[in-house]
């Protein structure tokens, strides 16, 4: 069976993961939540995800935000991050190999 039919079958048995986590106003599954839902099917398989991170870009951005209570503008800067990785899905019984950048 091809890489692609064995993530096909791992899709089939995935019908939908109740939410169990909720943070800022937004619900969402957390990630042990559902590793522990579909690890077991990608052993089932023999498939594993590999993750790489391929490189690292940080760049600083400064800009002034408006103090209200001072009626001033002050300076303020952050760290914007721009993380490039790599995610291969590979089958351990045939070596096939699926490559995603991200």
């Amino acid at each position: 069976m091809s890489i692609y039919a064995k993530l096909l079958e791992i899709q089939k048995q995935v019908k939908g993961l109740s939410k169990d986590k909720k943070s800022h106003q937004y619900d969402y599954v957390t990630g042990n939540k559902l590793l522990s839902f579909i690890k077991p099917l990608m052993d089932e398989q023999g498939l594993i995800l590999k993750q790489e991170i391929i490189s690292i870009e940080n760049v600083r951005q400064d800009y002034q935000v408006w103090n209200k209570y001072e009626k001033i503008f002050k300076p303020k800067n952050e760290i914007l991050s721009k993380v490039m990785m790599r995610f291969t899905w590979v089958d351990c019984e045939t070596g096939e190999k699926d490559e995603n950048l991200f």
